[in-house]
């Protein structure tokens, strides 16, 4: 019973900031159930079940309130579900110290990259606006969206997009992270899609892989699905008040509180590898 409780929070707490920051929960998550005893590879494959499911919530109400991008999304997908298998079977070869350290240096990676982007003003420009008169690539696309009276109107890359699914897809395998973190880091330098667009579409396009992440990790024997029962419902309706959070804070505010997040279970999770 007390361990059910334990869940009902992790989920209810990792839900909440989930939804807002579209960060999957995974990188909250996962820390929490070592923190109470799960080891490092259960803790991946019950994160995943758990991204796939509050994701999904989360991902309804930024797609409904204008906050996630479908097609960005769609093009991050196939990458992560062909990359998602492999990173599970590599979860269960390392060792459970090294994934932990490997999880922290992955979070703290996303959390450098993202402060780096915002006291540098953006050096790294995603994809440049084509001019007038120049024939834009394929591949490149523009999107518009318009948030809280706010119109956005930004080129992006659908290659640069599949690859960063790929990349993120490995790591959710690996680590059960989701690539929410990591993925929102690599929308906003890489692909170019603003904050705001960027944590709802992080949301949107994870949720697929998730599901092929869970099936491995079962398959492997990672996952218990009556332990994750109550932390997915806390979660799921967790996530539907972040999402709804997202609109209150400043885009400066919400990748603020990411970094300083990333930073603080980054730094956890190495302590926790390496001692």
């Amino acid at each position: 019973m007390f361990f059910a409780a334990e869940l009902i929070v992790i989920g209810a707490v990792t839900g909440l900031l989930s939804g807002m920051l579209g960060a999957g929960g995974g990188f909250l998550f996962v820390p929490l159930l070592t923190l109470v005893g799960v080891p490092m590879r259960s803790a991946a494959g019950l994160s995943l079940l758990y991204v796939a499911c509050v994701a999904t919530s989360g991902a309804v109400t930024h797609y409904r309130q204008g906050t996630a991008d479908v097609k960005v999304a769609a093009a991050a997908i196939p990458g992560g579900i062909v990359a998602v298998p492999l990173g599970s079977y590599c979860s269960a070869i390392l060792s459970n110290d090294l994934l932990q350290v490997i999880f922290g240096l992955t979070v703290l990676g996303g959390a450098l990259a993202l402060h780096w982007q915002s006291t540098h003003r953006n050096p790294f420009p995603g994809v440049p606006v084509v001019g007038a008169g120049v024939r834009r690539p394929r591949w490149v696309v523009l999107r518009r969206a318009r948030v809280q009276g706010a119109e956005y109107l930004f080129p992006v890359s659908l290659l640069r997009g599949l690859v960063v699914g790929a990349a993120t897809g490995f790591l959710s395998g690996l680590l059960g992270v989701g690539g929410g973190p990591i993925m929102v880091a690599l929308l906003i330098l890489l692909v170019g899609v603003p904050v705001q667009i960027a944590m709802g579409t992080s949301l949107l396009a994870i949720v697929v892989p998730a599901v092929a992440g869970v099936i491995t990790h079962y398959g492997l024997g990672h996952i218990d699905i009556a332990s994750a029962v109550p932390a997915v419902l806390a979660g799921a309706l967790g996530a539907v008040f972040g999402a709804r959070g997202a609109l209150v804070l400043s885009a400066h505010r919400l990748e603020s509180i990411l970094v300083w997040l990333l930073t603080l279970v980054g730094a956890y999770m190495i302590g926790q590898g390496i001692v």
